[in-house]
């Protein structure tokens, strides 16, 4: 809020603030609870202290003084304002990297069930224990010997080219790098090996997964879609 007009619409008083929310100008003696970010609804509990739904803000020191409600996942300081860059940014309710983080953490996870999906699809109808528990179902012993050769279930589980064995080592790797725990950890060393085997793109993504808050998060759905668009 800049200013508040009175019933004749003269300035009853007037405002103006530093970056983080300091009163830089406060003119005039009319109450108004709603200042700093006040037309979003922040409330002013007067001492440079506001009310921001789910934490308070000081202005005095620009952060928060309650901790961030998801801890390190929006962030290593848990008690930052809008990443510090207050000229760009407000956070009314106090969950703006709630939401952030959130939003990008279900892209995530949808781009990842895509590819897994996409996986296990490749050992549908053609792969070798499908054939034989069909044809075994027909009670064609003729179509059973033919589906599935010498060792239908050693070569479904274990053929590079049969599917299972994808399915699990890509199940296991989204778990790990959707994980907020293991996923930037995780992340590092799927840099080190996408650097190795010369794909910049992927290290790149890689590399930003590994970073703590909505950067890592923004990171780590973008090679979710990318793995989601190269999946056969």
């Amino acid at each position: 809020t800049l200013a508040v007009t009175d019933q004749e619409g003269k300035i009853a008083a007037a405002y103006d603030y530093l970056p983080f929310g300091l009163a830089a100008k406060d003119q005039g003696h009319f109450y108004n609870p709603f200042t700093y970010v006040g037309a979003w609804g922040v409330f002013d509990d007067s001492n440079n202290m506001f009310l921001m739904k789910n934490r308070h803000y000081d202005a005095l020191t620009g952060r928060f003084i309650q901790k961030d409600p998801i801890g390190i996942a929006g962030g290593l300081n848990l008690y930052a304002y809008v990443g510090n860059n207050p000229i760009n940014r407000i956070d009314p309710e106090g969950t703006f990297l709630v939401l952030l983080a959130a939003t990008l953490s279900a892209i995530a996870l949808t781009a990842a069930g895509y590819t897994v999906y996409r996986s296990a699809s490749r050992f549908g109808e053609n792969n070798p224990l499908t054939r034989t528990l069909t044809a075994s179902r027909a009670g064609d012993s003729d179509k059973n010997r033919e589906a599935h050769g010498p060792n239908a279930q050693q070569e479904f589980y274990g053929h590079p080219e049969h599917g299972m064995n994808q399915v699990i080592e890509i199940t296991g790797d989204k778990v790990l790098t959707l994980n907020p725990i293991s996923g930037p950890g995780y992340s590092f060393i799927k840099m080190t090996r996408s650097s190795a085997e010369g794909k910049p793109l992927e290290s790149l993504l890689n590399s930003a997964g590994a970073l703590p808050g909505p950067a890592g998060n923004l990171a780590t759905a973008a090679g979710e879609i990318l793995d989601a668009c190269k999946s056969p």
